[in-house]
């Protein structure tokens, strides 16, 4: 019979008999392995019990540990079982569909996981904005946001049921400008928070959580106080962009919180910290009442927003935390450097920080604006050792062709300085409704031109007036360095002031928008000129486009 069946019959019936005696064991049979899998088995790992296999895997992300289940028919399932981090990150989702797709991604990946508990749970995405019609598509976008919290809902009832340690859920992990309906998503309240997983399972979990972040999401003060009054051992709070969170109190038995994050919560109008363990605390925002009670241990602060200009210009308001300080980063806006003296006078109290060691400004300005300014907050740090400036340049008024154009331009400048001419407009109307054409009096643009002259001086004032010897500063940092007279005097009076200095670094690296403003050939200008005069022993080093 075998001799007269062709050829490629017989093959495939000795194949499908092989199959049929092949041994159903649960390890794969080794000559089947990639030599990977085969270095595995010869290891011995597989004869390891299921619970350290577990604890293995746990060492994984959950996505790692899920890829482990092609294997073997025993790591099949293992995975299932991980305690390891839990996290799920999209910045694409700027599609609608993309975002649905994603929302449901989650929940799929959320079924899958068996085990009791897991050490982190982070989630991370943009839920675009939707064009519809008031009239006619309404009802199915409430629908649409009606199942996004559902799902949402569900989230933050797994992380309970996990007894999660790290939880996050991040709503704008996309670009800046991307808005949409996730702003509208709320926190539940807490006795639907109760309700969700239960009074005992809820509280159970809360005693296992060691830090969370919530950003772009509604969260109120109520449900903010009862995570830090259920959390013994929070180590970790970050809340960022909460439309309704108005009033925080931090108090009571927090003695594990070390760090603590509020930023951009438009609406806050009062915050009290009473916090013994704090160390590092960072809050961004409107000019509140100084909130430091009692946070014996802050030493790293971030401020920014109106309140980093209340710690330049109002020092007496900050004295009771300020002294304690080691590192500190003002962010200060473009709003905040309005505020300078139009003839560069310094601030009449000084903020007392006696101990700090490093020092970082965030500064948004224009090309026109002084930086000198600032060097008085070296003169304030006796310890300081090291210093960063970090730049962003807003472009500036371009040069005028006509009357017509510098007569605006100049008023723009007026503004900005805060300067009153209306003595010589001739009326008391605002500059900016006058034509220059018919209402003004001879000579008043070559007057406006000298007074700007003056104003631009409050820069070579301000030097003046921070005329110092540093003693102990030796690193100094300039980030998003154009080549422009701002940035260019600033370090040269930073060299005339640091005489223990050994290392200046130029970084032209900063932000894209800033990327046409950059003068290559005064930046190589100014770098000379910076060689000239550095101190004895000390090094100016070059980074970025501009050095090419």
């Amino acid at each position: 019979m075998d001799d007269v069946m062709p050829f490629s019959i017989k093959r495939k019936r000795d194949l499908l008999i092989k199959k049929k005696k092949r041994k159903t064991d649960d390890v794969m049979p080794l000559n089947r392995c990639s030599k990977r899998q085969k270095n595995l088995f010869k290891c011995g790992i597989d004869n390891l019990p299921d619970e350290l296999l577990i604890a293995i895997l746990s060492c994984l992300t959950f996505q790692e540990a899920a890829r482990t289940c092609i294997l073997s028919q025993r790591w099949r399932y293992l995975w299932k079982y991980t305690t390891c981090s839990i996290q799920f990150y999209n910045e694409g989702t700027l599609e609608f569909e993309a975002a649905e797709k994603f929302i449901n991604s989650v929940n799929e990946g959320l079924k899958l996981h068996q085990g009791e508990s897991i050490e982190q749970f982070k989630v991370g995405f943009v839920y675009p904005s939707i064009s519809y019609r008031p009239n006619k598509d309404t009802e199915f976008a409430i629908e649409r946001q009606s199942k996004v919290n559902h799902d949402i809902d569900g989230w933050i009832n797994f992380a309970m049921e996990k007894q999660v340690k790290v939880f996050e859920l991040n709503m704008a992990a996309g670009p800046l400008d991307s808005t949409g309906l996730w702003r509208n998503y709320s926190i539940p309240h807490v006795q639907k928070l109760l309700s969700i997983s239960g009074e005992v399972k809820l509280l159970k979990t809360l005693t296992t959580l060691k830090s969370f972040r919530f950003v772009n999401i509604r969260i109120t003060q109520e449900v903010v106080e009862f995570l830090l009054s259920h959390c013994p051992l929070l180590e970790q709070v970050y809340i960022s962009a909460s439309k309704s969170l108005k009033r925080l109190k931090v108090a009571g038995s927090l003695t594990k919180l070390r760090s603590m994050e509020i930023s951009n919560c438009d609406s806050l109008k009062t915050m009290k910290v009473h916090a013994p363990g704090l160390v590092s605390f960072t809050y961004i925002g409107r000019d509140i009442k100084v909130p430091f009670k009692k946070v014996p241990l802050l030493s790293e602060l971030t401020i920014g927003g109106d309140y980093a200009g209340s710690f330049i210009f109002d020092a007496h308001k900050h004295s009771s935390y300020c002294r304690n300080l080691k590192k500190l980063k003002l962010k200060v806006s473009r709003k905040v450097v309005a505020d300078i003296s139009p003839i560069g006078e310094l601030p009449s109290e000084h903020p007392q920080l006696y101990n700090l060691k490093e020092l970082e400004l965030d500064i948004t300005i224009e090309e026109d604006d002084g930086l000198c300014f600032f060097t008085f907050l070296t003169k304030c740090s006796p310890q300081l050792s090291r210093l960063t400036i970090k730049l962003l340049f807003l472009p500036g008024p371009e040069r005028c062709i006509d009357e017509y154009t510098e007569w605006n331009l100049l008023i723009k400048e007026v503004t900005k300085q805060r300067l009153m001419f209306s003595e010589l407009s001739g009326c008391d109307r605002p500059l900016g409704s006058i034509s220059p054409l018919r209402e003004v009096q001879p000579g008043v643009i070559e007057a406006l031109r000298q007074y700007l002259t003056e104003a631009r001086a409050a820069d070579r004032n301000a030097q003046e007036a921070t005329k110092f010897c540093h003693k102990r500063l030796e690193v100094v940092k300039l980030v998003g360095f154009i080549g422009c007279s701002s940035d260019c005097n600033l370090a040269l009076h930073l060299l005339r002031i640091a005489r223990s200095l050994t290392k200046m670094i130029i970084d032209t690296e900063g932000h894209p928008k800033c990327a046409s403003l950059m003068n290559k050939k005064a930046i190589r200008v100014c770098v000379e000129q910076l060689k000239a005069n550095l101190p004895p022993g000390a090094e100016l080093s070059t980074h970025g486009p501009g050095f090419t």
